[in-house]
């Protein structure tokens, strides 16, 4: 049982709000309240079942005859239960000068509670799947603007059109002490997804450099590093390179900003419209820059054999090519992490539409 509401008030229909300045200005001006709750159906119908099964595969020889075997084929969680989405949103519609410009304003709160995820378990456990389970709660708050303007002169009629939207996310709750992902980690208190890892901060120029990057101790950082090789930061206070100590966000997937607009216009039958749409504050992970950039049976990146550091003084990008990585260069690092802001042509229409007159000269075509 998922319930939910919404309440708008038409504030331009209101005896105060036409005898006010305000209506010479707005044509109309809507005020909007919703609230509501949904779960999550995006999980597996058997997510709560452990499930067992057998095939023709699963027969062992014993005695005179097969005995036939039985297998867990799905491992589920009991325990688990829905996950409750509850959003709130105000938002106000409002259009100005005769029509020709309108705009939509909403805020909103998102709060997930017990949501759903696969759980991580260690592949030596022999499990068929990683069973879903109640991770935590979330928080989302949002806003988002919309506005269009439509005109003409004469003949001539044109549109333009902006949306803008920004989220913030935040983990209130956590049923372990973080969430984990190939490349990424999740804190209660901060938001979900951001990239983790070691933060490169250049490439060693020769053993000098290899022998005085040391902790308080005197010990070596990075002892098996050699000339060519990433320097990671040390953000422990002593010992070797590790990842208990020297690992840290270096990356937020998340934008600050998601963006687009449009244009288009009409005359004596042809048409045009344009959108573009883009990202502003996003990095991305490039996996590519580690897993083509070794040395191997397969296909590799130009820019790390042409920008790989050869002798000492190169301006370098890529670490020394080699067969053996005792360093471990292509470890999860910042040095994969990009700006992922982007701005695309989504869409691109240029149109003509055919008189009515000669349309009807055709008996077939309407």
């Amino acid at each position: 049982y998922f319930p939910s509401l919404s309440l708008g008030w038409r504030l331009s229909n209101e005896k105060f709000f036409r005898q006010s300045s305000l209506a010479k200005l707005f044509d109309n001006m809507k005020l909007r309240v919703g609230w509501g709750q949904n779960g999550n159906q995006r999980i597996d119908a058997t997510a709560p079942l452990t499930l067992i099964g057998t095939n023709n595969e699963m027969q062992w020889y014993f005695g005179n005859g097969y005995a036939q075997g039985y297998v867990p084929t799905y491992q589920g969680n009991a325990d688990i239960k829905w996950e409750t989405s509850q959003q709130t949103n105000i938002g106000l519609d409002v259009t100005l000068f005769h029509n020709a410009l309108d705009m939509s304003l909403d805020f909103y709160v998102k709060q997930t509670k017990d949501m759903l995820l696969n759980m991580p378990i260690p592949s030596f456990g022999a499990f068929p799947n990683s069973p879903f389970f109640n991770a935590g709660d979330l928080k989302n708050t949002g806003f988002e603007f919309v506005m269009n303007y439509r005109n003409h002169v004469g003949d001539f009629n044109y549109h333009a059109g902006v949306n803008l939207s920004t989220y913030k996310t935040k983990v209130t709750k956590l049923t372990s002490d973080y969430l984990t992902g190939s490349v990424s980690r999740t804190y209660e208190g901060g938001p979900i997804g951001r990239f983790y890892g070691y933060k490169q901060l250049g490439i060693f120029q020769n053993q000098s450099e290899i022998d005085s990057y040391v902790d308080k101790e005197g010990n070596k950082i990075q002892p098996n590093a050699h000339p060519g090789d990433f320097k990671f930061a040390k953000l422990g206070e002593k010992g070797v390179l590790n990842d208990d100590d020297d690992r840290t966000f270096i990356g937020d997937p998340n934008p600050d900003v998601i963006y687009g607009f449009n244009l288009g216009f009409e005359y004596k039958g042809f048409d045009f419209n344009v959108a573009f749409q883009g990202t502003i504050g996003n990095d991305i992970y490039n996996v590519a820059k580690g897993t083509l950039a070794v040395v191997g049976y397969q296909n590799a990146l130009a820019d790390a054999y042409n920008k790989a550091w050869r002798v000492e003084g190169d301006r370098a990008v890529y670490p020394r090519i080699t067969t053996s990585n005792d360093n471990n260069n292509y470890r999860v690092s910042s040095f994969m992490v990009e700006d992922g802001s982007y701005l695309r042509l989504q869409n691109l229409q240029v149109g003509y539409t055919l008189p009515s007159k000669l349309m009807a000269s055709f008996k077939y075509i309407s």
